[in-house]
């Protein structure tokens, strides 16, 4: 009796390991993909004002049959503002970035790509003391590390994005990028 249970076990076991789903070939394979969308970035290094805040972005990339993903974005942050046009400073970042991926499908809708990107980002600054203005523009590597989650409903996609950016000036510039976004 306790073989045939040991057996019952055995061989249940195994079924639910034979008939366990195994990833699915990505809704994005051998495909471009066209989107735009909000983005918001939280400031991660001490400081009054914060250079990213909301922006919007598009993106735009191709996966290649054997899911590897190839693409871009262009990104534009508003940033923030502290003090007036006497007393104050001012910041923003708009960035370009090439990023590499590997799709990895999650259902026949569902997508997960854990990507990294590297680019360009060019932060303005503007500064006032006492009614005298200085402005600076400076164009610093990028470094993108991130992941998207993917729903590709026939005919579009809707797509939430978090990457953890490191902008290498004379001091580290860190944040945590959200974006979410609507393409084709």
């Amino acid at each position: 009796m306790r073989l045939v249970r040991m057996l019952t076990v055995g061989a249940v076991a195994a079924a639910g390991l034979v008939s366990a789903p195994a990833f699915a070939e990505p809704a994005t394979a051998n495909s471009i993909q066209l989107g735009l969308g909000f983005r918001y970035g939280i400031e991660m290094n001490p400081g009054d004002v914060n250079p990213w805040g909301i922006g919007l972005g598009l993106d735009g990339g191709y996966t290649l049959p054997n899911a590897v993903y190839l693409g871009g974005n262009i990104e534009y942050f508003f940033g923030d503002s502290v003090g007036d046009d006497t007393n104050g400073a001012t910041t923003n970042i708009w960035q370009l970035s090439a990023e590499g991926g590997y799709d990895i499908g999650l259902g026949p809708i569902f997508v997960l790509r854990p990507k990294l990107g590297l680019g360009l980002a060019n932060i303005h600054e503007k500064g006032c003391v006492l009614g005298a203005c200085t402005s600076d523009t400076e164009s610093k590597f990028a470094l993108l590390p991130g992941a998207t989650f993917m729903v590709m409903p026939p005919g579009f996609n809707l797509s939430a994005d978090l990457r953890y950016e490191l902008i290498f000036a004379d001091e580290v510039e860190k944040a945590l990028l959200i974006a979410v976004g609507i393409g084709f």
